[in-house]
């Protein structure tokens, strides 16, 4: 009975440390991509669909500059997005002529929804929260294209700048953790 106890009091903080420091090989990168949605100059109360050109990220010279290789990534998730309005500011100019906004990866033609938005924007909204998919991006995660699609039902005078901020963890494999 000594001796049991003795093991589980050597090993509990051994496994304990474990865990912290597999904590400590997810390293927590932010990248920022800027857009343009077009004026949209007629509405009429009916759906209008919305898509961007596909955005061209290039994920290698942000891991370069982090001091991070590629070849020790273990697993990429994406934590947070959301949608900043840059410009036009001022009085009623938000995002609430958007609706139902998919962000989709695209890698060799093939979209994949990371992160959605299914409801109606509030009037004031300048910054946009997106509901992120659970999904591994590392087979991704080089140089791949975003592709932003939505719904409007209301009018817009002016082309609308958007900053899309995105936070991403990296778990690196890190001596087998």
């Amino acid at each position: 009975m000594k001796k049991n106890l003795f093991v589980i009091l050597i090993l509990l903080p051994l496994l304990t440390s474990c865990a912290a420091l597999s904590e400590l090989t997810k390293i927590p990168t932010s990248i920022s991509q800027n857009i343009t949605i077009p004026m949209i100059p007629v509405a009429g109360g009916s759906l209008i669909p919305i898509t961007t050109p596909d955005i061209k990220v290039n994920v290698d010279s942000i891991l370069s500059a982090a001091g991070m290789s590629k070849d020790l990534i273990q697993t990429v998730k994406l934590s947070t997005m959301d949608f900043t309005l840059t410009s036009p500011t001022g009085t009623g100019k938000d995002l609430s002529f958007l609706s139902n906004v998919t962000v989709a990866l695209v890698y060799s033609g093939t979209p994949t929804t990371i992160a959605s938005t299914t409801s109606a924007v509030s009037a004031g909204t300048t910054v946009l929260p997106f509901t992120v998919q659970d999904v591994d991006l590392k087979p991704y995660f080089s140089t791949f294209k975003l592709k932003v699609s939505g719904n409007t039902t209301k009018a817009t005078t002016a082309d609308y700048f958007v900053t899309i901020h995105m936070k991403f963890i990296v778990d690196l494999n890190i001596l087998g953790l």
